[in-house]
């Protein structure tokens, strides 16, 4: 009787212990599917599945939702994708847009430029070579276009002090109003000019527009007139004008030092003839 029982005792124990041993091979096999799965789906493979044996236990359950979350996962990134894909086209035919937009823009402002009836440069802030020139500066300048873009600008200012102080108004005030400066051309001619400058942004690089004003035969002329206007050329005589400045300030300087004016004609002695 001891044997019989003994016998079926041995075999259920038996049986519990290959169905456990199963158990854990099964659980392992799944563990390794699950962490090959994960592995494939982080490096971007979406379609991957997990293998189930549809044994209807935690295990399989396990296999079945990690299935359902990897797809899950894919069509959201697909769509994700698929909406990257359109925004990215719909940008880039924006870019395309606005930079045949900003190319058209720059071509027209080099035509007005170009066509501007007063000389006009461009030079870099930096560098400070030319970066346009219209044909008028370059016949004020005496060269040709090809001859000074590219180029270091031509000497505006007699002086290093003088350029010194141009460029810092331009720096703290971005702009400098009519500079009276006399320009030499590399030929060795030289002219009065008016000198106008503003600072720009072009393609992200700071650039100075000048504008210039030829006034050298208008400055001749007031050179030409300036003596006759105080002096009679053919008397010598002392104008009138300067007769009245010469009394404003004899007046200026009695009046300050308290002096009492004596008569007219006691001031106007020591004056020069007049002309009248």
């Amino acid at each position: 009787t001891a044997s019989f029982l003994r016998n079926p005792c041995a075999e259920e124990l038996e049986r519990l212990l290959r169905t456990s041993r199963q158990r854990e091979e099964r659980l392992a096999r799944t563990v390794a599917h699950l962490s090959d799965a994960l592995v494939r789906v982080a490096a971007g493979a979406f379609t991957v599945q997990v293998q189930r044996d549809y044994g209807c236990d935690a295990t399989d359950v396990l296999a079945f939702l990690v299935n359902n979350t990897i797809s899950e996962l894919g069509a959201f990134v697909a769509a994700n994708d698929r909406r990257a894909g359109e925004d990215r086209v719909r940008l880039e035919r924006i870019v395309l847009q606005r930079t045949g937009e900003l190319k058209q823009s720059e071509e027209n402002f080099r035509a007005l430029l170009a066509t501007a009836p007063v000389p006009i440069l461009l030079i870099g802030l930096i560098d400070d070579r030319v970066r346009f020139c219209n044909e008028r500066a370059a016949d004020l300048f005496e060269v040709t276009v090809d001859d000074i873009v590219g180029a270091r600008a031509p000497q505006l200012f007699a002086t290093e002090d003088a350029r010194r102080r141009f460029r810092e108004t331009l720096e703290s005030e971005r702009r400098v109003d009519a500079a009276a400066v006399e320009i030499r051309t590399r030929r060795g001619s030289s002219f009065h000019s008016l000198l106008n400058a503003r600072t720009l942004v072009s393609g992200g690089e700071t650039l100075v527009m000048l504008t210039l004003t030829d006034v050298t035969a208008p400055k001749r002329v007031v050179d030409r007139l300036r003596p006759p206007a105080a002096t009679d050329t053919l008397t010598g005589a002392t104008t009138r004008r300067r007769l009245f400045s010469h009394a404003s300030t004899e007046w200026a300087r009695r009046t300050s030092h308290n002096v009492p004016p004596r008569h007219p004609c006691t001031t106007l002695q020591a004056a020069q003839p007049v002309y009248v």
